[in-house]
């Protein structure tokens, strides 16, 4: 386990040449209700989630050697998947991104189909996503899930059961084998306020035999030194991932 707090920075991870372009496809300040999707590539991402991996190149490095690799953005256009997929050509990719919104027009709908990328309106807070998730994996499982909502968190519920059952829907579309999900997710000090003790949680993780690392609380750059926290499970075989819902009954209670 690996615990950092908001003192810690992490120096500029470089970008390669190699990256879709960045688009903003909604404008969530005309929009009630909606956020603006910012289409940040994968080299966005690692100034946030390259905190919690070796180097730059870990994950990409590790999806290299799957034989057609799946890849899932939960919260963000499709953007960023795509850029993994550009990357690993000319190996077949299967890419999926959930959104909030589809603002894309036609011609970007149909430049992400071929080049083997989904996209699925929908939130993490609603049962039809899954479902739409699972219909989509058809039974296979994802080998990589990442999240760098930033703003979008807003928009999702802080609370005990969601985030529990987020946490262990994500767990379960893992590959059972070597599955690696790296989640930003609000800082340890605003979820402990609303009775998800995600520290004692993820102590249990590391005594239950489930790799991961954890960040508490850093001030992200893409997004303004907004604080957000960093979630990275890694799942082995014969591994089961605690429940933060025994834990978090057992912290209202003491509280």
């Amino acid at each position: 386990m690996e615990m950092r707090t908001e003192s810690h920075r992490f120096s500029r991870i470089g970008k390669p040449p190699l990256r879709a372009e960045e688009d903003v496809i909604g404008d969530g300040d005309n929009e009630p209700g909606k956020w603006a999707i910012h289409e940040s590539t994968y080299w966005d991402y690692l100034e946030d989630i390259g905190r919690v991996q070796n180097d730059k190149f870990e994950i990409l490095d590790r999806l290299k050697l799957k034989d057609e690799p799946i890849v899932i953005d939960l919260l963000s256009g499709p953007a960023a998947v795509r850029s993994i997929g550009k990357f690993l050509r000319p190996k077949p990719f299967r890419g999926l991104a959930v959104g909030f919104h589809d603002p894309r027009t036609p011609e970007k709908a149909d430049r992400d189909t071929r080049e083997g990328v989904t996209f699925i309106a929908g939130t993490l807070n609603d049962p039809a996503t899954w479902e739409k998730i699972d219909e989509w994996l058809k039974g296979d499982k994802a080998d990589f899930i990442m999240t760098r909502g930033a703003g979008g968190l807003k928009f999702l519920p802080t609370n005990l059961g969601f985030t529990s059952q987020a946490i262990e829907k994500i767990w379960e579309t893992l590959n059972r084998t070597d599955g690696t999900t790296i989640l930003q997710i609000p800082p340890a000090k605003s979820l402990e306020v609303n009775g998800i003790p995600v520290n004692r949680w993820v102590q249990k993780l590391s005594s239950a035999g489930v790799s991961n690392r954890y960040i508490s609380s850093y001030e992200s750059r893409t997004d303004g030194y907004v604080p957000y926290g960093l979630l990275r499970l890694d799942r082995k075989p014969g591994v089961t991932l605690p429940s933060p819902v025994v834990l978090g009954q057992n912290f209202k209670k003491a509280v």
